[in-house]
């Protein structure tokens, strides 16, 4: 490795930002879109500023101690008596990342990270059925399938559509009524789920294997740029009629969207007050409906997985920001590449964790969920996840993937 990354790469000096990869010629930064000739506050002079006020802070800090010696004595035995009972009953906390081997990604004992989808152990022989969330296409596309029939051939997948619209509601509600061997889902099992397998005498158990990003996008003659979540919320609310009022051309805005009833990417955005889309949305049934509604229309904008985002030309993605205070990130990079970089480092705003979800009943079908887990989390299945462009929880921090 080139230790002298500095002469080949340009560092952002966006302090929120510090990526150091960006090409020599570039003028934009590729994570945030900050331009590189911009003079920003380096991160090392904030480190600096923080280190002076820390000491300034310790040198009176300490002065007062010297001052009132035994005021401070008694605070201290306070203090170190009931932090020491604390100490000795505490729980240890846990971490998202989880490189060794040994460690469980789930309170399940039968749930453990493999080196290899092959030598994933006890898998049931049978055709099994799988459906829900719509993003887990992208692992399917990067051949998780094919390497799991390779490597245990009795265990055959199939995929059964959903009655309604494709989504992750429905996809539990599949698996509840014994339609799916195991449901694919975008967002953890909600407590009505849990109340309803609870009656019907089953449990459910969400096992996370990665982490997504909710990417809006637009037509390919729209020239926005980015959008706070804000501004989003009110595009789809209908308070935002027309580009202009974002700073783009004097053009109506045509709002696509999934269902909401089964589709639950809005949430995030729309808050606690649930998703409720005036009639003039536009409803279409999955992801590809959706951006060939937004290619066809000039003025439209609709949102995907990223990981569906991949290799799509048809359309243009538009970054994001928390707020308007925020520097706005991209999903994707220039190059076409989702910015897993950005949603590791948790400065994309719109990122969810997917889940597998299994049916605790005792049966052929909970061995295939607890399998087809397995596989995912394995060293292997989550080097097919970052392929297909979501983020691995379960090897090591983004920066040191390989």
């Amino acid at each position: 490795m080139n230790d002298n990354k500095s002469e080949l790469y340009q560092k952002c000096l966006n302090p929120d930002c510090a990526f150091e990869g960006n090409s020599p010629n570039a003028t934009l930064c590729q994570v945030c879109g900050t331009p590189l000739n911009e003079l920003y506050v380096s991160f090392d002079r904030h480190i600096k500023e923080a280190t002076k006020k820390k000491k300034d802070w310790s040198k009176t800090f300490f002065k007062k101690i010297n001052q009132n010696f035994d005021f401070v004595v008694i605070c201290g035995l306070l203090l170190i008596v009931p932090a020491s009972y604390l100490y000795s009953v505490r729980d240890k906390p846990s971490s998202t990342v989880i490189p060794p081997e040994s460690v469980s990604p789930s309170q399940s004992t039968d749930i453990k990270i493999y080196p290899t989808i092959k030598e994933v152990a006890e898998v049931p022989a049978g055709i099994f059925t799988y459906g829900g969330s719509i993003c887990f296409a992208a692992l399917a596309r990067e051949g998780l399938n094919e390497a799991i029939s390779t490597a245990h051939p009795q265990f055959q997948l199939r995929y059964v559509e959903p009655r309604s619209n494709p989504g992750c509601t429905g996809g539990v509600e599949m698996l509840l009524n014994q339609d799916l061997s195991f449901a694919q889902n975008a967002l953890p099992v909600t407590v009505e789920e849990l109340n309803e397998a609870n009656r019907r005498g089953k449990e459910l158990e969400s096992i996370p294997v990665a982490k997504d990003g909710i990417v809006f996008y637009v037509n390919k003659t729209n020239r926005i740029k980015s959008l706070s979540l804000e501004e989003v919320r009110d595009i789809y609310l209908g308070k935002i009629t027309n580009w202009r009022e974002v700073g783009g051309a004097n053009l109506p805005i045509n709002v696509v969207s999934l269902d909401p009833e089964t589709n639950q990417d809005l949430q995030p955005v729309m808050g606690e007050d649930g998703v409720h889309l005036p009639k003039k949305v536009k409803i279409v049934r999955d992801y590809t409906s959706a951006i060939r509604q937004v290619a066809s229309t000039p003025g439209a904008i609709s949102y995907a997985s990223s990981a569906i985002m991949l290799g799509q030309s048809s359309i243009r993605p538009i970054a994001l920001s928390k707020n308007s205070e925020t520097v706005p990130f991209s999903a994707l990079k220039n190059d076409g590449t989702v910015n897993l970089q950005a949603f590791d480092r948790d400065n994309y705003p719109l990122t969810r964790e997917l889940y597998v979800v299994i049916r605790r009943d005792g049966t052929v079908n909970e061995k295939a969920g607890v399998a087809y887990a397995n596989f995912l989390v394995s060293n292997e299945g989550q080097t097919l996840v970052r392929k297909a462009g979501f983020v691995p929880i379960y090897q090591a921090p983004f920066g040191k993937l390989k």
